[in-house]
C-alpha cells in the first residue's frame, strides 16, 4: 500500500501540486485500502469458514482496483 501511495505522491510533485490530476488516483487508493481493511476483517473473524464464494469477490475487486490506480497513475506520470 505504501508503494501505491508513494506512486500518487510522485505524480502530484510531477505535475505542480495539481490536485485535479491525482485525484482519480487518489479515490481509487483510498478504495483500496477500504477493501484491504475488509479483507483483513473477513480473514480475521474466527466465525468465517474459508468459503471461497464469500471471499472471492472482495479479492477480485481489491485485485482489480489496485490494477486500476497502478495502470492510471503509472499512466499520468509517463506525460510529464
Amino acid at each position: 500500500m505504501i508503494i501505491f501511495f508513494s506512486q500518487v505522491f510522485r505524480c502530484w510533485i510531477i505535475y505542480g501540486r495539481q490536485y485535479l490530476i491525482i485525484l482519480p488516483s487518489l479515490t481509487l487508493f483510498l478504495v483500496d485500502l477500504a477493501m484491504a481493511a475488509k479483507l483483513t476483517e473477513i480473514h480475521a473473524n474466527p466465525h468465517v469458514t474459508a468459503n471461497m464464494n464469500m471471499i472471492a469477490p472482495w479479492w477480485l475487486s481489491f485485485l482489480a482496483l489496485t490494477a486500476a490506480q497502478n495502470t492510471l497513475t503509472t499512466c499520468t506520470s509517463l506525460f510529464d
